[in-house]
């Protein structure tokens, strides 16, 4: 019976001695969990800021590279059948053929990061843009496949190729528009 009791006493003692240290470890981890979930949550609302902002920007831009686009087009389209105008003169008289620069510095740090802190809306609208701007550099690649292989030939199917070509990176710049447009709704919406 006596050393029953001297179990239980020594048992008591011990938990009146770790109590406090347990309590404290405890606090511990909860405190710098706090402190991590606020952490990310700057982390977040800072990159969402700027990605946010990349988004604006890549937006004016793609709104100026699309009506550059309508008009290029348009002049392919009524120049096509000249045949003594040449793809290159078309173009030198449209100023040229320029792309829009999609900035996505802001994106790659979320992925990154982080990504699991962010919403899946988010996420999908971001990876939708992603891959429209690749997208839009294989057409341009390919578009200067086509483009030099016969700029200064005055053929009509070139022309037209060329055309197909442009239109196709046109559209894909609408759509890249439109998913920037999506992405700023919803930035507005978690406001």
């Amino acid at each position: 019976m006596k050393r029953k009791y001297r179990i239980t006493v020594g048992f008591k003692k011990f938990l009146r001695e770790m109590l406090p240290v347990l309590a404290g470890v405890f606090l511990a981890l909860i405190l710098n969990n706090w402190q991590q979930n606020r952490q990310d949550r700057k982390f977040l609302q800072k990159t969402l800021a700027s990605i946010a902002q990349e988004v604006k920007d890549n937006r004016k831009e793609l709104k100026e590279k699309i009506q550059e686009r309508e008009e290029l087009l348009s002049s392919l389209k009524t120049q096509a059948a000249v045949d003594s105008i040449s793809l290159e003169q078309i173009v030198r008289e449209a100023g040229g053929i320029k792309f829009a620069y999609i900035k996505n510095s802001g994106w790659k740090a979320l992925l990154n990061r982080n990504i699991t802190l962010t919403e899946y809306e988010v996420i999908s609208c971001l990876t939708e843009i992603d891959a429209g701007k690749e997208l839009m550099q294989r057409q341009a690649d390919l578009l200067g496949e086509v483009f030099y292989d016969s700029y200064e030939t005055p053929s009509e199917i070139n022309k037209a190729k060329a055309w197909a070509i442009l239109n196709d990176i046109y559209y894909c710049e609408v759509n890249l528009l439109d998913s920037h447009e999506e992405f700023l709704k919803l930035m507005r919406q978690k406001e």
